[in-house]
């Protein structure tokens, strides 16, 4: 299906839906039975699940279904830092009707509050995708599947590298290649999205034939990717060739040892947020210290910085901004670093 039609058909059908429920974070695969015949699998985790809640599912073909909520199960594996994240999973059987390649997608609800990296991020609906090939003289192919069940990967600001795998299987026995992306809405990528370590620092790295991760975060907050796995199926001619795709976002819960989640800095404020542009903007330091302040836009250019000891009470007038949205990252007083999301309008 070409993405201008998709784009169309999203929109179209999300205008009739209502949704509650809050997304950390999901996957797509697809399995073939025999022939044209598939079954879908999607998992979602998050938070505020209800039954009255829709998933809607694209399957590359012209078709699509809208499907209720099954029953959220709570998630063993999170617990007890996240008491009240559940999971949802859906298996949907389609048949193709015929040989090709298919982009199937799925939209959902919006995502979890607070994700640094993803602007409005409750207001965001979540969506992700998976290409599959489908073709007799192939075999029966099917995408490949993520084993690895930490659908959080909580990741400590003290610690040099922080390593993770989706522990991605491919049930045909082929080849894997991993790579990574922005997170997704209706539209395409996100506006607005930053990838992780451009706001929360350090070095992101990637082994694409192994699929380990590694990142050493420098700044507390909850920050979203795409982990994207690829399969290649060795041909007859001694080639491979990628005969499908699936998708992970996953969520990286960046905290100490003290198990610090998504909080706000008590040591400081930021106002007027949102700002017109051309208004001032100033933080109001609360406690005494010496800070570092750094003031980025969404692409992760730097636009302002200033390392200085500021006294309660103190305000620091930042320069004038364009309109658009920046992350005001301030670090001090023995604090790892927060991140606060400043948006400018048009005046």
């Amino acid at each position: 299906m070409k993405k201008t039609f998709l784009s169309f058909l999203l929109f179209f059908i999300f205008q009739n839906f209502s949704f509650a429920g809050n997304v950390a974070g999901g996957d797509l695969n697809i399995r073939c039975i025999n022939g044209m015949s598939y079954e879908f699998n999607v998992t979602l985790w998050g938070e505020n699940f209800l039954p009255t809640d829709t998933l809607q599912v694209f399957f590359g073909d012209n078709t699509w279904a809208k499907l209720s909520n099954q029953s959220a199960s709570s998630i063993a594996s999170l617990a007890p830092a996240y008491p009240d994240y559940s999971e949802i999973n859906w298996l949907i059987p389609h048949t193709f009707p015929g040989p090709g390649t298919y982009t199937a997608y799925i939209i959902y609800t919006s995502r979890i509050v607070g994700i640094v990296n993803i602007p409005g991020s409750s207001n965001t609906i979540i969506s992700l995708n998976a290409t599959l090939i489908v073709d007799p003289n192939i075999g029966c192919n099917s995408s490949p599947v993520i084993t690895n069940n930490n659908l959080i990967e909580q990741l400590d600001v003290s610690v040099a590298n922080n390593y993770f795998n989706p522990g991605a299987v491919d049930p045909d026995g082929d080849s894997l290649s991993f790579s990574y992306s922005p997170c997704l809405d209706s539209s395409g990528i996100i506006a607005g999205y930053v990838y992780p370590h451009i706001i929360g620092g350090g070095t992101f790295n990637l082994n694409p034939v192994t699929g380990d991760y590694s990142w050493n975060p420098q700044t507390q907050g909850r920050y979203n990717i795409d982990c994207i796995i690829e399969q290649w199926k060795l041909f007859p001619n001694n080639q491979r060739h990628l005969v499908g795709t699936t998708m992970r976002e996953i969520q990286f819960d960046v905290g100490t040892l003290s198990g610090i989640q998504d909080k706000s800095p008590a040591s400081f404020s930021l106002f007027p947020n949102p700002v017109s542009a051309g208004e001032n903007v100033a933080i109001d330091f609360e406690i005494t210290g010496q800070y570092s302040i750094e003031v980025l836009s969404v692409e992760g250019k730097l636009i302002f910085a200033a390392n200085d000891f500021f006294a309660a009470g103190q305000i620091l007038q930042l320069p004038e901004l364009s309109p658009g949205i920046y992350f005001v990252k301030i670090a001090g007083d023995g604090n790892e670093g927060f991140i606060k999301k400043l948006i400018v309008k048009n005046p």
